[in-house]
């Protein structure tokens, strides 16, 4: 007589704890994707521009370092611009209001020039959120945006 496809579960007929470990794991793994969609406004539309900024600044940077050229990553109210070419449009609470390159006094240019090993100087990036005004300090380097309310300047970050 063959037992082949008969698993005798025994007079319980419950779960085995290797059976509960992966129904934890599948529910972990879905939660990690829902649980921040769900989170409220508060500081949502800063938090988006702030890795929007990164994000931007880091695809400047890479494609700058594989085509070994200077890349120009433009601001524009609604949108940046990479290297003429590729556009990405600023999350819907967010406007481009100004860029201020360290060593200059604002009112300059509306984008930051990285070069072909993908270095650039430091830049303040001010934005209008729902929240109001923000600036960031971008360091295209380091790949590292900091976040201030208002009209900040270079000296109001290193504190």
């Amino acid at each position: 007589m063959s037992t082949t496809g008969n698993w005798n579960r025994g007079a319980s007929g419950g779960f085995t704890l290797f059976e509960l470990l992966v129904v934890l794991a599948v529910l972990a793994i879905v939660a990690v994707f829902v649980v921040p969609q769900l989170g409220g406004p508060s500081g949502g539309s800063v938090d988006s521009a702030v890795r929007f900024v990164r994000g931007t600044v880091g695809q400047g940077r890479t494609l700058a370092k594989l085509t070994r050229t200077n890349v120009l990553v433009e601001f524009e109210p609604s949108l940046v611009r990479i290297a003429g070419k590729k556009e990405l449009d600023f999350p819907a609470s967010v406007r481009f209001r100004e860029l201020v390159l360290a060593g200059e006094d604002g009112d300059g240019p509306k984008g930051l020039l990285i070069n072909r090993r993908g270095v650039a100087s430091s830049a303040i990036v001010r934005l209008d959120t729902e929240e109001g005004l923000y600036s960031l300090l971008v360091n295209p380097v380091l790949n590292e945006v900091e976040c201030r309310p208002g009209a900040a300047g270079f000296e109001d970050f290193t504190e």
